[in-house]
C-alpha cells in the first residue's frame, strides 16, 4: 500500500536536517511515498528549497496575520511555480490572537494568489466556519480546496463537501476522546478524504506525547479503514496525488 502525508511542518519546527533525512527515509520504507511540507514563513520556505524538498506549500497562517507579512508574500509569489499549493491559510477564532479583520485580509489575498496562479488552497479553520464560508462566497471561489486537520461539526463537514472541497484527517482521529470526529468521518465520502500528520504535532494515539513524524500517517489511514469498514488507502492516495497534481 502507498500513502502520502498531505500536511507536515518539516522545515520550520525544530527538526534538524539529519532528522528530516531520517524521517523521510523511514516514511518511504513504510510506504509513505511523499510528504507535503507546509511553510509558514520565509526562512522555512528557503530551507525547504535548499534541502531540497520536492512538495512545498506556503502562506501566512491565521496565527500570524497580525505580523508584517509583505516580504513573505512577495517571496511566495516570486517562487509560486515551485509550490504545489497555497496554504495553510484561513481563519481561526480559537487559537489565534490576530484580529479577525487581519485574518480575513490575508485570507483573501491568498485566495486571489491561488486563483491567479491556478494553485489549490490548503485551509486552516478553527471555530470560524461561518466566516470562512462567507469569505469564499465574497471571493466567489470555486477552485480546489482542502480543509486540513478537520475537527469541525457534521454540518460543517457536509457544507465543505457540498461545495466540492476536500477534508483531511489527522492523528486526532485516533484519540480516545474523538468519537464525535469519527462519526463525522463516517459521513465524508472517501473520494473527498486526505490524511495527514501535521507533524511535529498531533502524534496518533499509540504515540501520544511523542514528536510526530510523517510515517505515522499510516495510523490515520488505519483508523479510517476501521471507521469505514472498507479499504481506504488506494482511494486516498489517488485523491492526494490528484489534488496536489503530483
Amino acid at each position: 500500500m502507498h500513502y502520502i502525508d498531505s500536511h507536515a511542518h518539516l522545515t520550520g519546527e525544530g527538526y534538524s536536517d539529519v532528522d528530516i533525512a531520517r524521517m523521510m527515509k523511514s516514511a518511504q520504507e513504510s510506504g509513505v511515498d511523499a510528504v507535503i511540507n507546509i511553510c509558514t514563513n520565509k526562512i522555512c520556505l528557503e530551507r525547504a528549497f535548499s534541502l531540497p524538498l520536492p512538495h512545498n506549500v506556503a502562506a501566512l497562517t491565521p496565527h500570524d496575520a497580525h505580523l508584517e507579512g509583505e516580504e513573505f508574500f512577495s517571496f511566495i509569489e516570486k517562487h509560486v511555480d515551485q509550490l504545489v499549493a497555497i496554504g495553510e491559510t484561513g481563519l481561526d477564532l480559537v487559537n489565534s490572537q490576530a484580529p479577525l479583520h487581519s485574518q480575513i485580509s490575508w485570507f483573501k489575498r491568498h485566495i486571489r494568489l491561488a486563483v491567479k496562479y491556478q494553485k489549490p488552497l490548503v485551509i486552516h479553520c478553527r471555530g470560524a466556519f461561518k466566516e470562512f464560508f462567507e469569505v469564499l462566497d465574497e471571493e466567489r471561489y470555486q477552485g480546489p480546496l482542502l480543509v486540513h486537520c478537520f475537527t469541525g461539526t457534521r454540518e460543517e463537514a457536509l457544507e465543505v463537501i457540498k461545495r466540492g472541497f476536500f477534508i483531511s484527517f489527522s492523528g486526532i482521529l485516533t484519540f480516545k476522546k474523538s468519537e464525535e470526529l469519527r462519526e463525522v468521518a463516517k459521513i465524508v465520502p472517501l473520494e473527498r478524504i486526505l490524511i495527514e500528520t501535521d507533524a511535529p504535532w498531533l502524534a496518533p494515539q499509540s504515540k501520544r506525547g511523542q514528536i510526530n513524524e510523517p510515517g505515522n500517517v499510516i495510523e490515520v489511514a488505519e483508523a479510517l479503514r476501521n471507521i469505514k469498514q472498507t479499504p481506504v488507502s488506494s482511494q486516498i492516495y489517488t485523491n492526494t496525488r490528484s489534488f496536489f497534481d503530483l
